[in-house]
């Protein structure tokens, strides 16, 4: 794998996302919600070949294991994040310096 082509993707991908409204956005976490309950049964048998490589008394084995319960879960929090009033844009910090030119820090989308 070339981190440097894996990087590049991932800054044409930011400025996309950038670029996307808030229903757009939205309506993607919504997709990947219903996605990964469909793909539930799929996603744990991925999930038992991860585990089948660690030892049980792996601390992060608990972490690691998923059930039906817990992708449904996880599904729910998408829906709950797509809910959530976008952050991107807001202002988080703004000042003027003593000559004048003025700062202002936004949020801006993951990753970028």
């Amino acid at each position: 794998m070339n981190l440097n082509n894996v990087f590049a993707a991932v800054k044409k991908a930011s400025r996309s996302l950038n670029c996307m409204t808030d229903e757009t956005i939205n309506k993607i976490l919504l997709a990947l919600a219903d996605e990964t309950e469909a793909q539930a049964d799929f996603i744990l048998a991925e999930n038992q070949k991860d585990l089948a490589a660690m030892e049980k008394s792996n601390p992060l084995y608990d972490r690691l294991l998923l059930t039906k319960q817990r992708i449904y879960d996880i599904a729910s929090d998408i829906r709950k994040v797509a809910s959530l009033p976008s952050p991107v844009g807001n202002v988080l910090e703004s000042r003027e310096l003593p000559n004048g030119l003025k700062l202002t820090k936004k949020a801006v989308p993951f990753g970028v």
